[in-house]
């Protein structure tokens, strides 16, 4: 990936979050293709364009669509697409956890600094492997280490 920046697909449904992600993202040099409400947003996008991404980021407490699911729909689209997948739960079901093995997704635990989540994501972009991680916690949650999301 060198001399290429990483590129992604953002998925939340608050826009405030989704908009505050993308221009974070952009300011860190990544290429921002985009994103949308549910993970079935990205995925009529990646099948309709043809759009090839690095990872996509994705919030896993979404109601309108079921982010597991589209993933999997995802990664039959585009096998080296990675996943970094974020929540406000501390314990995943089963369901979802099963989904971060079968998919080598990283979880980042909510609230995190928008400064840990670009490297957790610039790394997974540059990883030839990425390796599953637990989840990990961000900021304080009061916010008061930074800019927590």
């Amino acid at each position: 990936m060198l001399g290429k920046r990483p590129s992604l697909y953002v998925v939340e449904d608050e826009p405030v979050l989704y908009e505050n992600l993308v221009l974070q993202f952009r300011l860190k040099g990544f290429d921002v293709k985009g994103g949308g409400i549910g993970a079935d947003d990205v995925y009529d996008k990646m099948r309709n364009d043809k759009e090839r991404v690095d990872v996509i980021l994705a919030d896993l407490d979404i109601m309108c669509a079921d982010t597991v699911k589209y993933s999997y729909y995802i990664k039959a689209l585009q096998p080296d697409v990675k996943f970094v997948f974020f929540t406000v739960h501390e314990k995943l079901e089963k369901r979802v956890r099963r989904a971060v093995e079968d998919l080598k997704a990283v979880v980042v635990k909510r609230p995190f600094e928008i400064e840990d989540m670009i490297e957790v994501v610039r790394r997974v972009a540059e990883s030839s492997s990425p390796v599953i991680e637990d989840v990990i916690k961000g900021g304080d949650e009061d916010g008061e280490k930074g800019n927590s999301v």
